[in-house]
């Protein structure tokens, strides 16, 4: 209750990542440049920007052994 910000941000997000050999993180700066695009400030742009980088880094782990386990 309250995330769907954050969730909706990683859902948009997610696909700007780099994709090579393996999925790569979502950029830092396109983090910020979301936050501006939909005018995240303050404390809520410093919860956005933590939140959504713990987000990653737990959906870049499940993608990661995902992928072993295939």
């Amino acid at each position: 209750m309250g995330l769907e910000l954050y969730y909706s941000g990683f859902v948009d997000l997610t696909s700007t990542r780099s994709v090579g050999f393996s999925l790569g993180p979502i950029s830092l700066l396109k983090m910020i440049e979301y936050c501006e695009a939909v005018e995240i400030e303050g404390e809520q742009r410093e919860d956005f920007l933590w939140l959504v980088s713990r987000l990653d880094a737990k959906y870049l782990d499940w993608s990661a052994n995902r992928a072993k386990s295939v």
